[in-house]
């Protein structure tokens, strides 16, 4: 999820990257020599026209692939990933979706019940950065156009 450093950049003259700023995907074009040696630019067309631009100086975030963005708050956390019901009360038939608990082993430990996984057991919500960046990793865009 981290934006390509400059040193990654200069490592992939030539290749694609998506550009967050633009929203699209650009070239890095690495000069050899003079003034601009070692130095990453963004190559992209955009309402037909041709831009050259300075990754430092513009402060450009480019990637390898386009970022997915999961809007966090649309996905509203169950009563399972609120730990105010555990699921093996529901499928035992203890409390109905949505009761409050009935304070069994699964969740009077502070949520142990949750501890093997970083998703939500009832509704499959990610409960963890790690298991937001998973998700986010599975829904991203196809790869980068052939080169050519």
């Amino acid at each position: 999820g981290e934006p390509l450093s400059l040193e990654q950049l200069r490592e992939m003259k030539g290749k694609p990257v998506w550009c967050e700023d633009v929203e699209r995907w650009a070239i890095v074009s690495v000069s050899d020599a003079g003034k601009w040696k070692d130095v990453p630019f963004a190559l992209f067309e955009k309402n037909g026209g041709r831009f050259e631009w300075n990754v430092e100086d513009r402060e450009l975030s480019l990637y390898s692939y386009p970022p997915a963005h999961i809007d966090r708050s649309k996905w509203e956390p169950c009563a399972v990933c609120e730990n105010k019901t555990c699921r093996i009360c529901i499928n035992a038939g203890v409390v109905s979706y949505g009761d409050p608990c009935c304070e069994c082993d699964a969740t009077a430990s502070g949520g142990s019940y949750y501890e093997h996984s970083n998703f939500c057991p009832h509704c499959g919500r990610p409960l963890t950065e790690e298991a937001w960046a998973e998700l986010e990793r599975r829904v991203r865009m196809p790869e980068p156009p052939e080169e050519g």
